[in-house]
């Protein structure tokens, strides 16, 4: 699938195209610091690079999806080589690098459509799935922020940290981040009350 003018253009854009149709690439080794450069704002790692590639990412693989007649639940997408490379930049990064890649997918956390559905569940599987504490406290740190804040809050964001704090596959309430840190816990009531409803979504 050809990028969009939507999306601005990426210069690893072929060498992306190419892992996510056949996983024969060496990407997964030099992303990582193709992604990471000096930024106007003297970050290490460009905002709109990530907005970028999340959006080239999500089109491409919804496309995927749609020929292929499914939907993006877990099982589908967790075999998809997008979710490797994902699963491997959350990983691979320091936590600015972790915090600018969730809060690219994240923005996509919006209405009902397929690619709120689709980063939703990428999401829900990552924090379930990884066994580095940091990737979870970052994802969750991200989604606190913007729950924290006065409504109306996305649909999608709400459903997904929904899902992410009852699911037992997250044992989200377990996680040292959370057990110990009562400010945290004392801000997720808060959330919980006034933004997730307690019947679920």
């Amino acid at each position: 699938m050809k990028s969009t003018q939507a999306i601005g253009k990426l210069p690893f854009e072929n060498e992306l195209l190419h892992f996510l149709e056949s996983r024969n690439s060496d990407l997964l080794v030099v992303l990582p610091y193709w992604l990471t450069s000096s930024s106007k704002d003297g970050s290490r790692f460009s905002r709109a690079t990530f907005d970028s590639l999340i959006l080239l990412i999500g089109k491409y693989v919804s496309e995927q999806l749609r020929v292929r007649g499914q939907r993006p639940t877990v099982g589908v997408i967790s075999k998809m080589p997008f979710m490797d490379l994902l699963m491997h930049l959350a990983h691979a990064f320091c936590n600015e690098g972790r915090y600018t890649l969730f809060q690219a997918m994240v923005d996509q956390l919006r209405y009902p459509c397929i690619l709120t559905e689709l980063y939703s569940q990428t999401l829900f599987y990552m924090f379930g799935r990884t066994n580095n504490g940091n990737v979870c406290e970052v994802m969750a740190r991200v989604m606190v922020e913007r729950l924290v804040v006065f409504a109306p809050h996305p649909w999608g964001l709400v459903c997904t940290f929904n899902q992410i704090i009852r699911d037992p596959s997250c044992d989200f309430w377990s996680l040292q981040f959370v057990s110990k840190n009562p400010e945290l816990q004392k801000i997720l009531r808060v959330i919980i009350h006034r933004v997730i409803k307690p019947e679920g979504l």
